[in-house]
């Protein structure tokens, strides 16, 4: 079993404790970043997901993840993105907000992997949510995914060193 940590604006943390995924384990004694306390789960999906909202860069996501046993998120179907969206919803997130998950197309330029699976985004079921125009790569940096959370969650890339929130 895995959890799946969504890196959100302000690092908002959504770990999944569903069916795919794993038990909350305690992060790392020198990771800046910490879990919030964990309350009863209802039986709603995306109740089964922790929302805590601190900030960080991509790369300190995946290392809190990693230190954590727990790892960033990936968006496979239409019904993930509606439990991430519920989740966050339900955690009160900003409605103007962006959060980092599991891609990157740090490895090879414009071929983008979800880091968390090894795996090329859009496989194995042809989901992709990019909002339209994206991913741009403006400025010649942006190689780490994150959810807009507007109207809707929809991809965009973005500079993996910048703190969201």
């Amino acid at each position: 079993m895995f959890s799946t940590i969504v890196s959100l604006s302000a690092l908002v943390l959504v770990l999944n404790h569903g069916p795919s995924s794993a038990q909350l384990i305690n992060p790392a004694p020198t990771s800046n970043l910490t879990l919030p306390k964990q309350s009863k789960l209802s039986p709603m999906p995306w109740d089964r997901y922790v929302v805590n909202f601190q900030q960080a860069t991509f790369f300190e996501a995946w290392q809190f993840c990693q230190a954590a046993g727990l790892r960033l998120a990936t968006v496979n179907s239409p019904a993930d993105t509606e439990l991430l969206e519920k989740a966050l919803a339900a955690a009160k997130a900003p409605q103007k907000g962006a959060f980092f998950i599991a891609g990157t197309n740090l490895g090879a330029k414009g071929s983008w992997l979800w880091i968390s699976t090894n795996r090329k985004v859009g496989t194995p079921y042809g989901y992709t949510r990019w909002h339209p125009g994206q991913p741009d790569n403006s400025g010649n940096n942006e190689h780490c995914m994150e959810i807009w959370y507007v109207n809707g969650a929809f991809w965009n890339d973005y500079q993996c060193d910048k703190k969201r929130g």
